[in-house]
């Protein structure tokens, strides 16, 4: 018995969508920054670690830090993380998108 392609390309588009929504959750709810984004040194180290305000995903130990980061790396990645983390997308327009994509 030969497999289905548009069966496989289906649950293929449904483990992408999955991995997606899973990724966006996950943002979302990050657990508390334990090191420095840019000097890695740890919060027993430098003390509290602060999220970034934009994406509120990074963490920093201070403002010179996040300000070497930011001009280095973060600018561009905050405007992504932000779009990113704020999603509200259902699994099917997911799919939907990826089944576009496939042409």
């Amino acid at each position: 018995m030969q497999a289905d392609p548009d069966a496989d390309l289906t649950q293929l588009h449904c483990n992408a969508a999955q991995s997606i929504l899973d990724m966006i959750r996950n943002l979302r709810h990050m657990p508390e920054s334990t090191s420095c984004r840019n000097c890695d040194k740890g919060k027993q180290e430098v003390g509290p670690i602060r999220k970034c305000t934009g994406c509120e995903i990074v963490g920093y130990c201070g403002k010179e830090c996040q300000r070497e980061h930011w001009d280095a790396v973060h600018k561009e990645e905050c405007k992504i993380l932000r779009r990113v983390a704020g999603l509200e997308v259902s699994k099917d327009e997911v799919q939907e998108r990826l089944s576009m994509l496939e042409g």
